[in-house]
């Protein structure tokens, strides 16, 4: 071997050398930059799982849970009697109850609107019999009101519409009724159905139909019956 092929033999060895130092350096950093990544990720994920959790719900209190049963079975008991009070009055039992309307003109015209809204229809009355009623959805009471005094010109049209003869009645859905049984029961203590005469007033207050000026046997009750309430609706 003469002295350049020993100088190119010598030269080789040093550059494989120099390569394989490199790469040992690269594979070390290589690995200590990983893990510090991984070891950050970790981190993160653990802090962001720390910010979402949510703290358990507050056990509902007892009395709280108490109340609200109280509440719905004092309903279905009111419920429960205001229909019984209505197959009565449906009978032909219990008070004479009469329902007087403002005497404003306009005033009468919207509660009797409002009332038609709310499913009340128009319906003929005749020997003891219903002999005609308008069409609608829903059962009727059988707590039928018959109309006294003015007719109005829109409540005249509907009636014609209607065949047959007889005198011009309301006829309220049953759950209205039994609604408004259950109002009256409240405010006169359960008096009202043992009474022998009843009487009140519509009276409008906003856009509800209030019950005023409420007199069981001659004896007044101050607190009115919220029947259509104030928002519009009808329950």
């Amino acid at each position: 071997m003469n002295k350049w092929q020993q100088h190119r033999w010598y030269i080789a060895w040093a550059i494989w050398l120099v390569l394989i130092v490199n790469y040992l350096d690269y594979s070390v950093d290589r690995a200590e930059n990983t893990s510090d990544i991984t070891n950050i990720k970790r981190v993160e994920v653990i802090a962001n799982m720390k910010v979402v959790s949510l703290p358990e719900p507050p056990p509902t209190p007892v009395s709280q849970t108490l109340t609200q049963k109280k509440g719905i079975e004092k309903a279905f008991t009111e419920n429960k009697q205001s229909r019984l009070w209505l197959s009565k009055l449906e009978a032909g039992e219990g008070p004479d109850i009469v329902f007087t309307w403002p005497t404003d003109v306009n005033e009468r015209a919207w509660i009797q609107q409002r009332l038609y809204n709310c499913g009340v229809r128009l319906g003929k009355w005749s020997g003891g019999r219903l002999r005609a009623i308008e069409v609608g959805v829903g059962t009727v009471s059988g707590f039928i009101r018959v109309i006294s005094g003015e007719v109005s010109v829109e409540e005249t049209s509907r009636l014609q519409t209607l065949v047959g003869e007889g005198q011009p009645v309301r006829l309220f859905p049953r759950s209205l009724d039994i609604h408004l049984l259950t109002q009256l029961s409240n405010t006169t203590s359960g008096k009202f159905m043992a009474a022998k005469h009843v009487s009140a007033e519509y009276k409008r207050h906003m856009e509800g139909v209030n019950i005023r000026n409420i007199q069981v046997d001659g004896q007044a009750f101050e607190q009115g019956v919220g029947f259509l309430p104030e928002s519009g609706q009808c329950s």
